[in-house]
C-alpha cells in the first residue's frame, strides 16, 4: 500500500508538470510564430533611408572603441559570458548559470548608404558559441562580435538622445522626485520656520545642477566624439523599443531566421498541446484510480 502511495504520488507530479510544461511550449511556439511574422512584416530598410520605428538591417558592424571578452580576451564590439556551475542530483546532472554578463557599450552597423549607433541593452541575441572551456563543476562560454560581420537587426530606431537631452530629463526627474517626497522636501527648509522660500528653493535648484553636471561631464565629451562618425542625417538610434517591442540582433539572415523560428514555432505547438493532451490523460486516469 505505502509503495502503491508513493508511485500514485510520482505520477501526478510528473502528469501535473506535463500539463503546466505542455501549455508553456504551447504558447511559447506560438510568440516564435509572431516573431516570425514580424520579421516577414518588417521590410528591409538602407540606413541613408531610415525612418523611426520597428526597422530591420542587415549591415556590416563596426566600432570605435574596442573591448575585451572576459574569457575568451579577444577584442571585439559585443560579448555576452555566461558562467555556469554543475549541480548533481538524484535524476541527472544539469548546468545552472551563476552569471550571464553583456556589454552594454553601443557599436555601429554601416551599409554603405550610411551609419547607425546601436544600444545593446535588453537585445535577444542569436549568436554563435565561440569559447567554450570547462574547469571540473564550472563551465564558461562566450559569444563575441568582430568588427566586419554582417547582422541582422531588428529593432527600433528613435532620435539620438545626446547627453545635453539626458541631462535636462535627469535635471527634471530629480526635481520631480524632490517635490514628491515630504521627507527630502522639508529638508529643505534650512532656517526651520516651517516654509520653503525662494531663497531655499534656488539652494535646492543649485545643488541638483551640481550634481548632474558632476555625473555626465565625462558622458558629454564621449558622446561628442562619438556623433563626429555618425554619417547619418537623422541621428537616429537603433534598440528595443517597449517592454513587448523586439529587438533581436543575429548572425543569420532573414531567410534564415523565418525558417527557423517556422519549424521551432511547429515543434512547440504541436509538442506542447500532445505533452498537455498526454499528461493531462495521466492525471485523470490515476485520479480515477486513487478514488476508487
Amino acid at each position: 500500500m505505502v509503495d502503491l502511495k508513493i508511485e500514485n504520488n510520482d505520477l501526478f507530479s510528473i502528469s501535473i508538470f506535463g500539463i503546466i510544461s505542455g501549455i508553456i511550449l504551447f504558447f511559447q511556439g506560438f510568440r516564435l510564430l509572431w516573431k516570425k511574422r514580424l520579421i516577414q512584416n518588417t521590410p528591409s530598410s538602407s540606413i541613408s533611408s531610415l525612418a523611426t520605428g520597428i526597422v530591420e538591417l542587415y549591415a556590416r558592424a563596426e566600432t570605435d572603441t574596442l573591448l575585451k571578452s572576459p574569457f575568451a580576451k579577444v577584442e571585439c564590439l559585443y560579448f555576452r559570458s555566461v558562467q555556469e556551475h554543475l549541480v548533481r542530483g538524484s535524476k541527472g546532472n544539469k548546468w545552472k548559470i551563476e552569471m550571464d554578463f553583456r556589454s552594454d557599450t553601443p557599436f555601429l552597423l554601416n551599409d554603405g548608404t550610411g551609419t547607425i549607433l546601436v544600444d545593446p541593452v535588453g537585445a535577444e541575441t542569436d549568436l554563435m558559441i565561440r569559447y567554450s572551456q570547462q574547469d571540473g563543476d564550472r563551465r564558461y562560454r562566450e559569444y563575441y562580435l568582430l568588427p566586419g560581420e554582417f547582422l541582422y537587426v531588428l529593432g527600433t530606431a528613435r532620435p539620438l538622445e545626446t547627453i545635453d537631452d539626458f541631462f535636462h530629463r535627469e535635471k527634471e526627474r530629480k526635481l520631480a522626485e524632490l517635490y514628491e517626497d515630504a521627507e527630502k522636501k522639508a529638508s529643505l527648509d534650512l532656517n526651520g520656520d516651517g516654509w520653503i522660500d525662494e531663497r531655499e528653493w534656488k539652494i535646492a535648484h543649485e545643488s541638483i545642477d551640481r550634481e548632474v553636471v558632476e555625473k555626465y561631464l565625462n558622458v558629454k565629451e564621449e558622446e561628442e566624439r562619438k556623433n563626429i562618425n555618425l554619417t547619418s542625417s537623422r541621428k537616429l538610434i537603433l534598440g528595443k523599443g517597449g517592454a513587448e517591442g523586439l529587438f533581436l540582433i543575429s548572425f543569420r539572415n532573414e531567410s534564415e531566421l523565418t525558417g527557423l523560428f517556422h519549424k521551432k514555432s511547429i515543434l512547440f505547438i504541436w509538442g506542447g498541446a500532445i505533452l498537455f493532451l498526454f499528461s493531462l490523460a495521466l492525471f485523470l486516469y490515476n485520479l480515477s484510480h486513487s478514488i476508487h
